[in-house]
Formats: structure tokens, C-alpha cells, sequence
């Protein structure tokens, strides 16, 4: 039990939604941070969260399906200062990819043989 975890994770994605969301005329385009808002919501669906329970989740979902390249990938956007270090093509092409591809993933257990997952590992935390 960690509520002031759940809420910062879920305050952390609302505000790089808000940066995502369009600026009024003339206001120039904000940096959004592909990762963070991948990984807060893949935070939150490991806290048993969906796009159906949850709108923060749905609009990070939409907002996550709509940076997609054409191609299948997701792009690597670096804040300005940070685009000047190197963090190398492999990582670069790669990271984005995995982190909104996870995001995108159910989380809640829907097959018959889920609920055996507790049965299994008890034993072993006990030991």
C-alpha cells in the first residue's frame, strides 16, 4: 500500500498530458515526453488499471497510439538539453518502441489458470 506513490505516478501523467494537449494560437508546441507517459502508464495498468476504469489511462492510450510512426516505431524526442548527450542508435531506436508497446499491453489477468499465479509463488515467499 503506497497511495502517495499511485498519486504521483498518476499527477506526473496528467501533467505531460496537459503538455501534449494543443496550446492556444501562437503559443508555441511543448516537449512531451514519450517515455514518461509510456511508463506512467504502464505504472498504472501494474496497478491494475485500464483504459476502462481509468480516463487518465484511455487518454494516454489515444495520445501514446497517435505518436506512431508509420512505419510500426514510436520516435525517440529528447528535451532539448538532453538531445545533446548520445545515447547510442540501438537505445534511441529501441526504448521508445518497448516502453509504448508495454503500455499498450492488458495487464489484468483474464485467463482461466491467472489466479494460480498466488497459489505458486506463497510457498516461495514464505520459504
Amino acid at each position: 500500500e503506497c497511495p502517495w506513490l499511485y498519486e504521483y505516478v498518476s499527477d506526473s501523467l496528467n501533467w505531460w498530458l496537459e503538455q501534449a494537449r494543443p496550446q492556444p494560437e501562437g503559443q508555441e508546441e511543448k516537449h512531451v515526453d514519450l517515455d514518461a507517459v509510456a511508463e506512467g502508464i504502464d505504472a498504472l495498468k501494474g496497478l491494475e488499471l485500464s483504459e476502462a476504469d481509468s480516463a487518465l489511462i484511455c487518454e494516454a492510450t489515444v495520445w501514446i497510439l497517435t505518436q506512431q510512426s508509420d512505419d510500426g516505431s514510436w520516435p525517440a524526442r529528447w528535451h532539448p538539453e538532453d538531445a545533446k548527450c548520445f545515447y547510442g542508435v540501438i537505445y534511441d531506436t529501441l526504448h521508445p518502441a518497448w516502453v509504448a508497446s508495454y503500455a499498450l499491453c492488458d495487464r489484468k489477468p483474464n485467463c482461466l489458470g491467472a489466479n494460480k499465479w498466488a497459489q505458486f509463488i506463497k510457498p516461495l515467499l514464505d520459504k
